[in-house]
C-alpha cells in the first residue's frame, strides 16, 4: 500500500515538472513562483497530499499475516477448552464433596449400629466360648449302651448322649488310647439293666452287693479300665458298683 501511494506522488511529481518547465523557456523575468522550481515544489506538495488522502481514504490498516487467523482460532479453541476443564474440574470436586458427606454419614450409621449391637455380640461371644468348652470337654469322652459279651465296646453299641447310656469311657489324661468305665446312673434304663444283668452289668462291672426288687439306682464306687484297639475299647479292668 506504501509502495503504491509513493508512485502516485512520483507521478503527480513529474507531471506537475512537465507542465511548469518542459512546455516554457525559462525567462529572466519570470518569478520564482512561476518558475520550473515552483514546479518542482507545487508537484512534491501535490504528491504528499494526495498521498496522505489516499492513506486516509484506504484506513492504514496493517496487513495480517497468513497464518495469524489459524494461530487466533487456536487460542479461542484452548481458552474454550480450558474453561470447559475448568469446569469440569469444579463439578468433580462438587461430586467429590457429596460423596465425602455420604460417607460420613453412612459411617455414624455404622458407629450407632455397632454401639447397638456390641452388648448382644459379647453376649454371643461368650456362649459360643462356653458352648466350645463343653464340646472340647466332651470329645474326650465316649458313651455306650452295653458292651459285647466277650467285655468289648465296640461303634454299634456307642451313643451319642449320655441320657441314652448306660457306659461312659472317658479317657485318661494325656493319653487318648486308655479310658476310665464308669456306669451312668440313667433312671430310665437302671430297671431294664438290672433285668438284664448278666449281659448288660455283670460283663463290664463287679457287683458289691446284690440287686433286688427296689433297686432304683447303680452307682459306681470305682472306675475301671478299658483300652482302645483297632477301633474298639476292652474292657482292661471291671468298675466296681453299688446297687442302691
Amino acid at each position: 500500500m506504501r509502495l503504491r501511494l509513493w508512485m502516485v506522488g512520483i507521478a503527480l511529481l513529474f507531471a506537475s515538472c512537465d507542465n511548469g518547465a518542459g512546455n516554457q523557456p525559462l525567462r529572466a523575468e519570470d518569478s520564482f513562483w512561476t518558475g520550473p522550481l515552483a514546479c518542482l515544489l507545487y508537484g512534491v506538495i501535490a504528491g504528499m497530499v494526495t498521498g496522505a488522502l489516499l492513506f486516509h481514504l484506504t484506513g492504514a490498516k496493517p496487513e495480517k499475516k497468513a497464518g495469524s487467523d489459524d494461530r487466533d482460532k487456536e487460542i479461542k479453541e484452548a481458552r474454550r477448552a480450558a474453561k470447559q476443564a475448568e469446569q469440569e474440574l469444579a463439578d468433580r470436586e462438587v461430586t467429590l464433596s457429596a460423596a465425602k458427606n455420604e460417607c460420613r454419614v453412612l459411617q455414624r450409621k455404622v458407629d450407632e449400629l455397632e454401639r447397638l449391637i456390641q452388648p448382644a455380640i459379647a453376649e454371643q461371644t461368650m456362649e459360643e466360648t462356653a458352648s466350645d468348652q463343653v464340646a472340647a470337654e466332651r470329645t474326650d469322652r465316649h458313651y455306650f449302651l452295653q458292651p459285647t459279651t466277650d467285655g468289648r465296646f465296640t461303634p454299634a453299641g456307642a451313643v451319642a448322649r449320655e441320657a441314652d447310656a448306660l457306659y461312659e469311657l472317658r479317657l485318661l489324661p494325656g493319653n487318648n488310647e486308655e479310658a476310665a468305665l464308669s456306669f451312668i446312673d440313667t433312671p430310665g434304663n437302671v430297671a431294664l439293666a438290672v433285668q438284664n444283668e448278666a449281659s448288660w452289668i455283670l460283663v463290664a462291672c463287679e457287683r458289691s452287693n446284690i440287686a433286688t426288687a427296689s433297686t432304683r439306682s447303680i452307682r459306681t464306687e470305682v472306675p475301671g479300665r478299658a483300652a482302645r484297639k483297632e477301633g474298639e475299647w476292652v474292657i482292661l479292668q471291671k468298675a466296681r458298683i453299688t446297687y442302691q
